[in-house]
């Protein structure tokens, strides 16, 4: 109960805290469609209710048809019976619906889900999620696997609708297919785009499931009718006879690996585009496999070893820069530096102190230091002109804003080096010390 005790010698009381309901007992998967996606449905009536709904799903019991979930509010009186009743009408009400399939149909489903998921949104092709990945992601209902087949949970109306999706996905699945095993290597052949042209070509529906340490244990997944698969299946066999041919490039330094491998430069997916070959990089060995057809492994070689001579023929260039600039290149524990690194494939970049000048240096390829000498102009550039867009660190006039009462004295303020460290900036005497934002006057 809620309210105040009775006391005497005229003490003070508080009012006592929200007790806790008795703990309700509800279906484990209809508590797990209340929760919902992202826990949207129980904040909703979280919300509604203005009180706070635990549950406990023990998932040790997900194999267990008959397991509970507990599910425990806490607020007022009056607000706890409110939301106990919500939680009791959507219980009553929610659809479920069981569509049933052997374990291994259920299993191809969810396996073949995954597959086009990690094809989805990458460099080489962003594929085409399967039907039942849509029904997944967009049909608004609880999916949850069990032992026997796929149950649903939602509106009555979705529901109904999304029940004849499903059972056209666990007919589909239920037909046998033919599995190839391939290796790590023939499996880095199998793009989305060589994947959906097969499609086309066989009427079969391929799909590429990576298992193993670098998909050395993967297979190949045909379904379709009997003439499809058979159809499938000789041009795979064709497939991996042409795109069997491979070269190594032995030797590849550190640096040519990092402009190769940029993030912004993307120079080893467009060659693999490009010639359709596949390129593996293994760093510990210093070498460059290149895999496909014998002519095109043999120009994407070509091309691959003019940018590697590339990169060994290193160029220098100096950025002079504000003294305040200095942290700005740098960034927040280093993050802005490291990103221009990272996708421009740059050896070296560092913020240095030269005769009381502020400067980046930047060693590498000609190309990557022209992208990272644009990168740190674009930064610079926001951070001096704030109201362009996004925020910065730096006032409009290039320097950083101080916020606050100002310190006093000009020589006092502190930028990060490119190696992490603080440098103390050397006072100038024509600079008043009264801080952009602060109140307090300073001496020089």
């Amino acid at each position: 109960a809620s309210g105040s005790g009775g006391g005497g010698g005229g003490a003070e009381s508080r009012p006592a805290a929200p007790a806790p309901s008795p703990l309700m007992r509800v279906d484990k998967d209809k508590a797990r469609a209340m929760i919902g996606a992202s826990g949207k449905n129980i904040q909703k009536m979280e919300a509604d209710t203005g009180t706070s709904i635990k549950v406990n799903i023990n998932r040790r019991d997900d194999d267990d048809d008959d397991a509970i979930a507990t599910i425990r509010i806490t607020g007022d009186k009056e607000k706890v019976d409110k939301a106990r009743e919500a939680v009791n009408h959507f219980m009553k009400t929610i659809t479920t619906c069981l569509v049933e399939a052997p374990a291994e149909v259920v299993a191809r489903l969810y396996d073949g889900a995954r597959a086009a998921s990690k094809g989805a949104g990458k460099g080489k092709g962003k594929g085409t999620p399967s039907k039942f990945g849509d029904l997944r992601e967009s049909s608004g209902l609880t999916v949850v696997r069990k032992a026997n087949g796929v149950l649903l949970l939602g509106d009555k109306p979705d529901v109904e609708t999304w029940k004849v999706v499903l059972k056209e996905c666990v007919e589909e699945a239920s037909i046998a297919p033919v599995r190839i095993n391939v290796n790590g290597e023939q499996a880095r052949l199998w793009s989305m785009e060589r994947l959906e042209a097969m499609k086309r070509s066989t009427g079969a529906r391929v799909q590429l499931i990576r298992r193993g340490k670098g998909g050395e244990a993967s297979v190949l997944e045909i379904v379709g009718t009997d003439e499809e698969k058979e159809k499938a299946q000789a041009e795979i066999d064709k497939a991996h006879e042409q795109l069997g041919y491979s070269e190594t490039i032995e030797g590849v330094l550190p640096a040519a690996t990092r402009l190769l491998t940029a993030k912004g430069a993307n120079k080893l997916r467009d060659i693999e585009k490009k010639y359709d070959v596949a390129i593996a990089i293994d760093r510990k060995s210093q070498e460059i496999k290149v895999m496909g057809p014998q002519e095109s492994v043999e120009q994407a070689r070509a091309e691959l070893e003019t940018a590697i001579a590339t990169a060994g023929t290193g160029v220098t260039k100096e950025i002079d820069i504000e003294w305040e600039e200095g942290g700005i290149v740098i960034g927040k524990g280093g993050v802005t530096v490291q990103s221009i690194r990272s996708t421009s494939g740059i050896e070296d970049l560092q913020v240095e102190t030269v005769d009381n000048q502020k400067k980046v240096v930047l060693k590498g390829s000609a190309e990557a230091v022209e992208t990272a000498s644009k990168m740190i102009q674009e930064v610079l550039e926001k951070a001096r002109n704030p109201d362009a867009g996004g925020e910065s660190s730096a006032s409009p006039n290039g320097r950083e804003a101080r916020k606050g009462k100002g310190r006093g004295k000009d020589g006092g303020g502190d930028s990060a080096g490119a190696d992490g460290e603080s440098e103390r900036r050397p006072p100038r005497r024509s600079e008043k010390g009264k801080g952009d934002k602060g109140k307090g006057k300073g001496k020089d």
